[in-house]
């Protein structure tokens, strides 16, 4: 874990990268976490269903060291506060709502995305991948 998040620390360490997200609470939230601690940064981890309830290593430990762990429904952000009283916990459903997403307004950035999540089509990376090429 310490050689990948020594990986993701200097991936980070572009200008104008404010934190790390890992899109699910597997392994690559346990390099997002070596990661930005390594770095000085803010990480967010995210519960998507499988890794939290069929695996779950580690899940108490990455919830309390997460600065934020994103939870996809109520009901499993309920269940993070059970095995991470303290954890700062957002339930955060896999929709957007267009009414409430408003963009930031226009601020200093590079262009540079790091993103820690499986390249599979049913994270949509691909299509982000492409979008951004």
């Amino acid at each position: 874990a310490l050689k990948l998040g020594a990986r993701v620390a200097e991936a980070a360490r572009w200008p104008g990268c404010a934190g790390i997200h890992a899109a699910a609470a597997d392994a690559a939230a346990t390099a997002a976490l070596v990661g930005a601690r390594l770095a000085g940064l803010r990480a967010s981890i995210a519960g998507r269903g499988r890794e939290v309830y069929a695996e779950g290593a580690d899940l108490a430990l990455k919830l309390q060291e997460a600065d934020v762990a994103v939870a996809a429904c109520a009901e499993m952000a309920e269940d993070f506060k059970r095995l991470a009283p303290h954890a700062r916990v957002r339930a955060v459903p896999a929709a957007v709502d267009a009414e409430w997403f408003r963009p930031e307004p226009e601020v200093a950035r590079n262009g540079r995305l790091l993103c820690l999540a499986p390249l599979l089509p049913r994270t949509g990376l691909p299509l982000l991948v492409e979008a951004l090429a």
